[in-house]
């Protein structure tokens, strides 16, 4: 998504920003070099990117259960694994 340039795109404006959020915000920005437009585009592109907490679990909430077994020797299999190598 970064650096894409989006027919579609739209503006967004959010109110009543903490100052002080709004100079940390300011600082990084200035740190790598880019306007706080850019910091910020980049920052809600990256957590577009990712899925939520929510999502997630509503994505693992539908895979197939695993079946473990109930009988397996950790130790077991550690030394297993050790004396192979």
């Amino acid at each position: 998504m970064t650096g894409m340039t989006n027919p579609k795109a739209i503006n967004v404006q959010i109110r009543d920003v903490d100052a002080d959020v709004v100079n940390i915000l300011k600082k990084r920005a200035d740190s790598k070099g880019i306007s706080l437009s850019s910091y910020l585009r980049e920052t809600l592109e990256k957590i577009a990117s990712r899925p939520s907490l929510e999502e997630k679990l509503e994505e693992l909430s539908q895979r197939e259960p695993i079946e473990l077994k109930k009988d397996f020797d950790v130790v077991a299999a550690i030394r297993e694994a050790r004396d192979a190598s």
